[in-house]
C-alpha cells in the first residue's frame, strides 16, 4: 500500500485500469 504512492504507472498496471486519478484517493 505504500507503493501506490511511489510508481503509478505500475499500480495501474497491477491493477489492470487507469489508477492515475483515484490513485491519490487510495
Amino acid at each position: 500500500m505504500a507503493r501506490y504512492r511511489g510508481p503509478k504507472q505500475k499500480v495501474a498496471r497491477r491493477f489492470k485500469e487507469p489508477i492515475y486519478g483515484p490513485s491519490k484517493a487510495l
